[in-house]
């Protein structure tokens, strides 16, 4: 899952230089909470274990890249401080 995650990152990041000329690495909702995650996961570790703390992660993670992938395929132009997929 985590391999999976990496190539859709890298492929969205090939998207959004191709389009826009710049890596394209947006500033959404779901990038945050995915940040705040795992700075919080060795707390996490402790309190549920390695693995549904594992699989929180990567199911967080993988929305946050699909979201990405899918603001950068559909955005005109380079907009980083997009919110979400649902508020822009």
């Amino acid at each position: 899952m985590i391999l999976l995650i990496a190539l859709l990152r890298l492929i969205n990041y090939g998207i959004g230089f191709f389009k826009f000329h710049t890596f394209a690495s947006l500033h959404t909702y779901a990038n945050k909470i995915t940040g705040v995650l795992l700075f919080m996961a060795p707390v996490m570790y402790v309190l549920f274990g390695l693995i549904a703390t594992s699989v929180i992660l990567c199911v967080v993670a993988f929305a946050s890249t699909l979201e990405e992938l899918i603001l950068t395929i559909q955005s005109k132009e380079l907009e980083r401080d997009c919110k979400s997929i649902f508020i822009r």
